[in-house]
């Protein structure tokens, strides 16, 4: 399985402190992603161009003359780049980085539990990405999270194969589900992929009686209307096994992942949902007999 991040000491991600591993690769393309690095599968590289010190070692190093730098820019031909980490290894400023390490289930599990001992009664660990259940050999890493007596939460979309998904219940806890939009057309313009493998897996889920709790992201002008807010509610008020809907308020900081891997910004700031609109997602969907979590 490709990891792009292990993050330890986590508290917006599950109930308690939690260890959350983020693996690479999601079938989705929303425009709106937060974390693009964890779009593509295969190993990509990072520049971070205010952290260039200009010492050309990357340029030397790169097999495939992808590190440009001349006395006016600093650029990857992205293009050309392999993804090999040669430029990585010879960057002493940390502005080259890999994204994307293979590791076994067994090493992301001696991870883990390095930090057992601050879990707590709540805490766990938390699988994200990405799309983790697209993420080989998931169903195993999770037996063995489970054989540890660990809270495991799941953030998934809840596009994968509808088998994988059924194996892996009896080992989740928890799922954070992400609703990306509740009107078809508009899924499609904004993720590139229908809806209808989403809601089929959720139904499965549902009636496999999975803990779970949908997540919205409000983002200005795309999901903050009153129809999408509607649909939500009843998407909630139709699986008996949705405890809750957290709204979650967009930020552009995928904006600056984008540049550094060198693909177009399709974020915008003005996406950012004012407090206001926080709050009328919050009373709409509270009036419709839906409870809420607002998670910033």
């Amino acid at each position: 399985m490709r990891v792009v991040e292990i993050q330890r000491f986590c508290t917006h991600d599950g109930p308690g402190v939690r260890t959350t591993v983020f693996f690479k690769g999601c079938p989705l393309r929303c425009v709106w992603c937060h974390n693009p690095e964890t779009q593509k599968r295969e190993r990509q590289i990072m520049l971070y161009t205010s952290l260039c010190t200009g010492c050309g070692a990357c340029v030397s190093a790169c097999p495939k003359g992808a590190q440009i730098l001349t006395q006016s820019e600093r650029y990857r031909d992205v293009s050309l780049c392999q993804g090999c980490g040669a430029c990585a290894k010879v960057c002493l400023a940390d502005a080259c980085r890999v994204v994307g390490t293979d590791m076994t289930a067994d090493e992301v599990v001696d991870q883990v539990m390095r930090d057992a001992a601050f879990y707590g009664e709540q805490g766990g660990v938390t699988l994200s990405g990405g799309e983790p259940l697209c993420a080989d050999g998931i169903v195993e890493l999770l037996r063995l999270l489970k054989q540890k007596g660990l809270h495991v939460l799941v953030e998934t979309a809840g596009f994968c194969d509808p088998e994988i998904l059924r194996a892996a219940i009896p080992y989740v806890d928890e799922f954070y589900w992400d609703i990306k939009h509740t009107d078809p057309e508009l899924h499609k313009q904004y993720t590139g992929a229908d809806p209808a493998l989403m809601l089929r897996n959720l139904r499965v889920a549902d009636s496999l009686g999975a803990r779970i709790r949908l997540r919205c992201l409000l983002v200005n002008g795309l999901t903050t209307d009153q129809a999408h807010y509607a649909r939500v509610a009843q998407l909630y008020h139709s699986h008996h096994s949705c405890y809750g809907v957290q709204l979650l308020r967009y930020h552009p900081m995928g904006s600056s992942k984008a540049r550094a891997l060198g693909i177009a910004n399709r974020g915008s700031g003005e996406w950012m949902p004012a407090n206001k609109q926080i709050k009328s997602a919050l009373e709409i969907l509270t009036r419709q007999g839906v409870p809420v979590i607002i998670e910033d």
